[in-house]
């Protein structure tokens, strides 16, 4: 099987994930909120600060697939490689239907970040980074 048929599959995965993120972030005073104690008064300070840390974590998230996207058509990636992406975007994918279908709180992104959002963008800088060091300058 060609690496190159992954493309149009990791196009639309990619995509959903974005679109995901970004349904995430218009909502996300429901998913502060519920970060919250539930008998505790409305701390203002506590809440912004939850949603500065939802705010970054969405927002770096979605530069980071974006960025992704966009490594995607610069250079064909292996079969294991595209597998990988297909496969950890899939269930990060999943993973956020169900954050958003029982909001959870906000720590649970950081760590979805951490498992769905960095590798899948380390692989590409760093094949970026490999092929640059390859590349011989001309003079």
């Amino acid at each position: 099987m060609s690496s190159i048929n992954f493309i149009p599959s990791l196009f639309l995965i990619i995509t959903a994930h974005t679109c995901m993120v970004v349904t995430l972030f218009w909502n996300r005073n429901y998913y502060v909120k519920n970060s919250m104690a539930p008998n505790s008064e409305m701390d203002v300070d506590l809440f912004y600060d939850l949603d500065t840390s939802l705010s970054i974590n969405l927002s770096l998230s979605s530069i980071f697939l974006l960025f992704e996207l966009i490594l995607l058509f610069r250079k064909v990636y292996s079969t294991p490689i595209n597998i990988f992406l297909l496969f950890n975007h899939t269930f990060g994918i999943i993973i956020l239907l169900k954050f958003i279908l029982h909001y959870h709180p906000v720590h649970h992104f950081w760590i979805h970040f951490a498992l769905f959002s960095v590798p899948t963008i380390s692989i590409p800088v760093v094949q970026l980074f490999r092929d640059l060091s390859m590349k011989k300058s001309c003079y």
